[in-house]
């Protein structure tokens, strides 16, 4: 048995109860340390999830000498900064989708981490998660034929104040960075990287993306059709179109539990895949393996792709005129 994998969080928001939460079945490592902007703040999360330390600063969690890994789970804009300053201290990295606000800055981390020799990957949790395992696997064992489209909506109806994240552009908001890139993910674990990028944004007051249409294309023919909104509650849905049939996976896109084969001449097969907690112990496991394993990046989310992701998403705010401030 390897010493378990200790871990650090930087920031007390949702997402971040949601991690430690889920923590319980996470093998071979355990939360050591949490951070936030006060020390009560750190003080009450790290009581309420067990964690022996608890401090009032992201850089005295950075600077912690018996942390290997830590989750950045700060809103968006903060991602960069904070995830060059653990690479310079030494600490592997797993952050919060969407990576970084731009291409140019996720580039920069990747060399940062590849030139101090460090594990670094992105918290795109679904891609670890039982329900995007299984359609995978359907899709190499060629049950829906050569799949030649997909669609996929996802979304909510944002009750924010106009000063709240996801509708401030200082802090990255916006439905594409929040919600639009799950829809996009699945495209790439379909199809991979598009060769074609159309879009079209609906802008809100606050001067952010509220909802979106995109269509990815491909050379080989292949198109998605993709939706996000932070206006409305959509039905939450992706369909896999094949030659032979469809998949087709309900429920929101971040963490599906189940999905239906539709194979032509045959009855419907619903799937019931469910799990355990929020679902965010999946990628945990791959991380700690992979340090536990001395990897510097998972093969299952490649910081190749993390960029090509950011990119796309370049791409598609470039067609909309839209940068966030400092841009």
């Amino acid at each position: 048995m390897k010493n378990p994998i200790k871990w650090g969080i930087l920031a007390t928001g949702y997402i971040a109860q949601k991690f430690a939460d889920d923590f319980s079945h996470v093998q071979n490592a355990e939360l050591a340390v949490v951070a936030s902007r006060t020390l009560v703040a750190a003080r009450q999360f790290a009581e309420k999830f067990s964690i022996p330390q608890a401090f009032g600063s992201y850089e005295q969690l950075i600077e912690h000498t018996d942390v290997d890994v830590i989750y950045v789970a700060t809103p968006h804009v903060y991602h960069y900064n904070l995830m060059m300053k653990c690479l310079d201290a030494g600490k592997a990295v797993l952050c919060e989708k969407p990576f970084t606000i731009n291409a140019g800055q996720t580039h920069e981390v990747i060399q940062k981490a590849k030139a101090n020799k460090l594990f670094l990957m992105e918290g795109l949790w679904t891609r670890f998660q039982p329900v995007a395992e299984r359609v995978n696997e359907l899709i190499s064992n060629n049950a829906i034929g050569l799949p030649h489209m997909m669609s996929a909506n996802l979304g909510f109806r944002c009750d924010a104040s106009p000063g709240g994240r996801l509708l401030n552009p200082e802090l990255g908001g916006g439905a594409l960075l929040d919600v639009g890139i799950y829809a996009i993910n699945w495209a790439y674990m379909i199809f991979g990287a598009p060769n074609n990028i159309v879009s079209l944004p609906v802008m809100g007051s606050t001067g952010v993306d509220e909802t979106s249409a995109m269509v990815l294309g491909y050379d080989s023919g292949q198109l998605a059709t993709l939706y996000s909104t932070i206006k409305v509650n959509p039905p939450q849905r992706a369909i896999i179109v094949g030659e032979a049939g469809q998949i087709i996976i309900d429920g929101p896109l971040y963490k599906p539990t189940g999905l239906q084969l539709v194979i032509e001449g045959k009855s419907t097969r619903s799937i019931d895949i469910s799990f355990p907690g929020h679902g965010l112990h999946y990628e945990a496991n791959a991380v700690t393996q992979c340090i536990q394993e001395g990897k510097t990046e998972c093969e299952r989310m490649p910081l190749s792709e993390t960029l090509s992701i950011m990119q796309t998403m370049d791409t598609i705010r470039q067609q909309w005129n839209f940068k966030y401030p400092g841009e």
